[in-house]
């Protein structure tokens, strides 16, 4: 078995500091490509550029206040709203002025239950609209509570660095590499096994909506990357076989690639019952 030697415990600290900057990286580009993150955009003004959001997610526990920071008081807005999936018409909703903000509430929706949605924007000299051909879908949950949450969160930062060790460590050769192999499972399996659940729980009435009971790919994302680390673990119990570990941590990287909550729990408006996830 490799064992580590003054020299190599020394050299441990590049190998911290890039996985750091890496996993930071990953984290942005999941957090961005995420299901919480807003469509940002700029509307322009009579003499001012405004950077304004659409939000993707609301909660179910209130009617959600859509709302805009634009001062000018000419402009005006219309929301326009309908229930996704669906395909009926569009509701319009005007948006009230309060001050300097534009506002306008969605009805609350039941766990799961999703709008899709589009903004018009008008100065009286031209009209602007938001999103109307690809409109922008807005998903409720119920709401988690915030240590859970953020558990869970940590977690699984934890997990994405650990990973990014274990593939830095195998690739140099250095016998490190089992031990964070060993931390970056543990960390999935309360993150992603354990909290991921009771977070989905709280959000969607449902502890886990994978495979084989559904086709939600946050949940089967997280099976495929503890099942490859799970092996790597029992294949060095007895024996150093870097090689399993590095396939588990880039099966991790690359799994988080994909967009997090696709083919997530979705509401059918129709008959009250979840059609996806």
């Amino acid at each position: 078995m490799l064992t580590l030697t003054s020299d190599m415990k020394r050299l441990i600290l590049p190998y911290i500091l890039l996985a750091l900057l890496l996993s930071m990286i990953s984290i942005v580009y999941q957090r961005m490509s995420g299901p919480n993150y807003p469509y940002k955009f700029q509307l322009n003004g009579a003499s001012e550029t405004y950077k304004l959001k659409l939000p993707k997610t609301a909660t179910s526990d209130a009617d959600f206040k859509l709302e805009f920071a634009v001062p000018e008081q000419n402009m005006q807005a219309i929301l326009y709203l309908r229930p996704f999936p669906g395909g009926e018409s569009f509701d319009t909703i005007p948006m009230i002025r309060e001050g300097e903000n534009l506002m306008a509430y969605m009805p609350k929706l039941p766990s799961a239950g999703k709008y899709e949605y589009y903004v018009e924007f008008n100065n009286g000299a031209k009209t602007t609209a938001i999103l109307k051909d690809k409109p922008m879908k807005i998903r409720f949950n119920d709401p988690v509570p915030d240590e859970i949450l953020i558990t869970h969160v940590l977690f699984m930062v934890l997990a994405t660095f650990f990973s990014m060790m274990v593939t830095l460590l195998t690739v140099r050769k250095h016998p490190s590499f089992r031990k964070y192999g060993f931390m970056a499972f543990i960390a999935l399996t309360i993150g992603g096994l354990i909290l991921g659940p009771i977070v989905q729980k709280y959000a969607f009435g449902e502890f886990w909506t994978g495979f084989p009971k559904g086709m939600d790919l946050t949940d089967n994302k997280t099976l495929i990357a503890w099942i490859f680390y799970l092996v790597a673990i029992l294949m060095n119990l007895k024996k150093d076989r870097p090689y399993s570990f590095l396939i588990a941590s880039i099966v991790f990287i690359l799994i988080n690639l994909i967009p997090h909550s696709m083919f997530g729990s979705e509401l059918d408006p129709n008959t009250g019952e979840i059609i996806q996830g």
